[in-house]
């Protein structure tokens, strides 16, 4: 996507799904919920992403973005 859309350089498909399919498929995950992983590996989200204020002003900005479509 990034190559495609932006020009920019980005790992192969393969290791961009590595996490989802280990999401999808491993036993090790299979009753974990609701957290984040990055590279197969559970973690914090950055700050920005816990900011319950700014997922508020995101939700109102996508649907009025989307608002037209609906």
């Amino acid at each position: 996507l990034l190559h495609a859309g932006f020009s920019m350089k980005g790992d192969a498909v393969t290791k961009g799904a590595e996490t989802s399919v280990y999401l999808a498929d491993s036993m090790d995950v299979e009753t974990v919920t609701g957290k984040y992983f990055v590279n197969c590996h559970e973690t914090m989200p950055s700050r920005v992403a816990q900011d319950d204020g700014l997922a508020v002003k995101l939700w109102k900005k996508s649907e009025e973005l989307l608002q037209k479509y609906l």
